[in-house]
């Protein structure tokens, strides 16, 4: 063999022999490198979710040393809302409360900033949403709608549906906390829960639908005077004037009572309301009837003068304008010229039913301000009747629950027996259910 050729064959075996050696000096660097960043994480390495942070701290989202994850709202079942609440849960937590922004995960991992905010996150999580199947009622509408929501709610939940659970919307929740001292017995959802399967449903399709096991709301504008009439006085406990409207109410009517020269005891107290604006279209529109107008108003205060000695007339309304203009008489007072609301004028309406329900009596128009304002006060009720071939339901309602009212014509002046009423019958209107 040429010298040539040994040399050949020694220089492959020479490059080959390195080409190995880099080869797996770079398999060691890689293997190497890739245990070091387990074994070690560096500071700039991104935290997840799960995993222990540097020091030792949790990370939002990894399991705590005995609980659940922090920084997430729990899963783990709480105290039972009532004793055959099912397991099932059927409303989800939302985010945390707006005091608390929720934690981020990312590229920076962040902790509340107080101890306080530390509480605050522990409670928005430690919230127990209601499970199905739940009952609740619409939340939305004025001040008059809500208390007939409530009271229908309530009287339901007593005679018929005592093994469900029971919920109002915050809004409503909110609005009676504004106005009315005291608690209420039925709880309002928490802000962090949602619903997800809300049913609207007439009251005759609530038993049906709860078998189901779905969640039921009870839609519109609900006011079934028949069913909770006879829980007034429980009811009416729940719904004390918060002070300062119970004070300037009380205050209304001594006023009333010095302008008239009597005093608030040898006083007899009427409490009159007229409903107009939005309700006069509705009227016409949806029961094809008319406006009540000055000629009953003129012929139900006349009625009340017959009956009650020293009758002393309180008017609110919300056409203030047209009540100073067609409801007249020498012991006829509206109740905003008896004290302005002041501070309260952003409760003006509910100061004005707080004035009318420490009245004795009751005349009104239609809907369900006049007819909770009565309810409130107790006595004798004067309403109209005539201006519609349907009988308005809070009316029908108010009669079949015995209460003590009293039909007069709203043209002829002529009372009505009551077996001679206009027949109710039910409106086929979008039931609808406004959680607030």
């Amino acid at each position: 063999m040429s010298g040539f050729t040994k040399f050949r064959k020694n220089w492959r075996r020479v490059v080959w022999s390195s080409r190995c050696r880099l080869i797996a000096t770079l398999v060691l660097l890689v293997t190497a490198s890739t245990l070091l960043l387990h074994v070690q994480p560096v500071a700039w390495r991104r935290q997840v979710p799960g995993a222990p942070g540097p020091t030792g701290r949790q990370v939002p989202g990894a399991p705590g040393p005995t609980g659940p994850p922090t920084g997430v709202p729990s899963t783990a079942p709480g105290p039972a809302l009532t004793p055959q609440s099912s397991t099932t849960l059927q409303w989800a937590p939302q985010n945390t409360s707006a005091s608390v922004p929720p934690i981020q995960t990312g590229h920076r991992t962040r902790k509340p900033d107080s101890q306080s905010h530390r509480a605050d996150a522990a409670a928005a999580n430690a919230t127990v949403c209601p499970k199905a199947p739940l009952l609740t009622v619409n939340g939305g509408g004025r001040l008059g709608n809500k208390l007939c929501q409530y009271f229908t709610l309530w009287a339901e939940h007593r005679a018929n549906f005592s093994n469900t659970s029971v919920w109002v919307a915050p809004k409503m929740a909110g609005e009676f906390s504004r106005l009315f001292g005291g608690s209420r017995s039925i709880p309002a959802l928490s802000a962090s829960c949602r619903p997800q399967r809300l049913v609207p449903v007439r009251m005759d399709d609530i038993a049906a639908r709860l078998r189901q096991g779905s969640d039921v709301c009870i839609g519109g504008g609900v006011c079934n005077v028949e069913g909770f009439a006879r829980h007034r006085a429980a009811m009416l406990a729940e719904f004390p004037w918060r002070e300062e409207l119970a004070s300037a109410a009380a205050a209304r009517l001594t006023v009333a009572a010095q302008r008239h020269a009597c005093n608030v005891s040898s006083c007899t107290f009427i409490g009159v309301h007229m409903r107009r604006t939005d309700y006069s279209d509705w009227i016409k529109r949806r029961i094809r009837g008319t406006p009540v107008g000055t000629e009953y108003f003129q012929c139900a205060l006349s009625l009340c003068r017959q009956r009650y000695k020293g009758a002393v007339f309180i008017v609110a309304s919300d056409d203030i304008k047209w009540a100073r203009a067609n409801i007249l008489g020498e012991d006829v007072t509206l109740a905003a010229d008896l004290a302005p609301p002041g501070s309260l004028a952003d409760r003006a309406a509910a100061l004005d039913m707080a004035t009318l329900s420490l009245c004795n009596h009751t005349v009104m128009s239609y809907g369900t301000f006049g007819f909770m304002a009565a309810f409130m006060a107790g006595g004798d009720i004067v309403v109209p009747t005539g201006y519609s071939k349907n009988e308005h339901m809070v009316t029908d309602g108010a009669i079949r629950a015995g209460l003590p009212v009293t039909l007069l014509h709203y043209r002829t002046c002529r009372t009505v027996p009551l077996s001679q009423r206009t027949p109710y019958r039910g409106l086929a209107l979008v039931i609808s259910c406004d959680m607030g």
